[in-house]
């Protein structure tokens, strides 16, 4: 199940409609669920305003993108996906798609399941950022950057370093974190060494977003999928992509249409000239 897109009764379909009455343009949209929503079913799914397509691509103005977010702000749902149509070309996940998932994907996650905000455990951590150590003591929380590429570490423990002291040996090119009972001295750092203060306040749970590709053939999809786990010690996201991800259609939501409304909805919000713009882009 974790490995699934959950969709809505009907969603699925409500795509391929839409793709069918665009045609052979592409164009693009949220998937939702409403905003108080503790699952990670697409309830339904809507276009996004201001899109201006072609062929071959989908370009959505920041102007737009603040529209689109203020709608859903209004319609009560939240987006925990994108999906578009190729309009007549094959199935598949372009490069501009993999960035905008790899963009979105923190906050189409963090609008899905079971993400909380909550403190960060105490202790000394290494995210996955390179040269960097978090340190949390006290509740207090400090970011330490410093001018090595690969590291050394090591731990001891000593119930007497309690008092969350940063200390850098330049003889040894040591840097010496102690604090809640924990001692680490990261080995061979290099100057300079910047230090600023994190919130202790961090994500921790885990996340979806989804990505769905469909066409003007309708019957078929191309489908991603990214989990994200936060870190519930440094508040760092693990981001897990899946490819090829298989839709699951559960019968406890239904998505409502008819031609008629998705029509109206193309007529409002898809200009057919292919606009380009240079800030946003979507598409093949």
């Amino acid at each position: 199940m974790e490995n699934e897109i959950l969709f809505g009764k009907n969603v699925l379909e409500k795509l391929w409609t839409y793709s069918r009455l665009v045609g052979r343009i592409e164009c693009y949209g949220f998937l939702v669920c409403p905003t108080d929503s503790k699952e990670r079913v697409v309830y339904d799914a809507i276009l996004a305003p201001g899109q201006k397509t072609s062929s071959g691509s989908v370009l959505v103005e920041p102007d737009d993108v603040a529209r689109g977010k203020a709608e859903l702000e209004n319609m009560g749902v939240k987006a925990i996906g994108f999906w578009h149509s190729h309009g007549g070309f094959n199935l598949f996940h372009s490069g501009t798609d993999d960035k905008n998932l790899d963009d979105l994907v923190d906050d189409l996650a963090g609008n899905s399941v079971v993400v909380e905000q909550g403190a960060m455990a105490e202790g000394i951590y290494i995210p996955r950022k390179e040269n960097t150590v978090i340190a949390t003591i006290n509740g207090n929380s400090v970011e330490i950057n410093f001018n090595t590429k690969k590291f050394g570490l090591s731990r001891s423990y000593d119930e007497s370093w309690r008092d969350g002291s940063i200390t850098y040996i330049p003889a040894t090119r040591q840097l010496v974190i102690a604090g809640g009972g924990e001692v680490m001295t990261v080995e061979d750092v290099g100057l300079p060494i910047k230090m600023a203060e994190k919130s202790a306040e961090a994500k921790r749970g885990t996340g979806y977003a989804y990505s769905v590709v469909v066409n003007e053939e309708g019957g078929d999809y191309y489908a991603e999928m990214a989990k994200v786990d936060w870190c519930y010690s440094c508040g760092e996201p693990k981001v897990t992509r899946m490819k090829k991800a298989p839709i699951r259609v559960v019968d406890t939501v239904s998505a409502v249409f008819d031609d008629a409304k998705i029509l109206e909805e193309i007529k409002e919000k898809v200009n057919r000239r292919g606009l380009r713009s240079l800030l946003t882009q979507f598409g093949t």
